[in-house]
Order: C-alpha cells, then structure tokens, then sequence
C-alpha cells in the first residue's frame, strides 16, 4: 500500500470547480470521480478552481496548488 495516498474530498472542491454544472458522466468529471484517490492530495484531478475558490484561498492565507 502507498502510503501517502490521500481521499479525495470531492464535497469540499467541486462546488468550487468550473465544471460543477457538468453530468457526472461526462469528462472531465468522470475521470476525476474515478479516481477516489490520489498520492499526496485531496484534490480531484481535473479540479479548475472558480474565481471564488482562489479568492477564499487568498484570504485565508493559503496558496492555491
């Protein structure tokens, strides 16, 4: 087991996502609900941040990687 997998917290970044109006079906959101997953991150793979998101992470002090 690897041991720096993380869960993807999809609740806390795809409202937040330029795709969120998307189907789930449909790409890139199929690919990202595929992935449960991910070494060293919580964030969904094909997550494009809003302009809201950046701005939140601004103000807390916090970079947006």
């Amino acid at each position: 087991m690897i041991e720096n997998m993380k869960e993807v917290y999809f609740g806390k970044f795809c409202p937040y996502c330029k795709n969120k109006d998307l189907e789930e079906h449909k790409e890139p959101c199929h690919e990202c609900l595929e992935a449960c997953a991910r070494e060293d991150s919580h964030r969904p793979i094909n997550f494009d941040p809003t302009d809201k998101f950046v701005d939140d992470a601004k103000r807390r002090g916090r970079s947006n990687r």
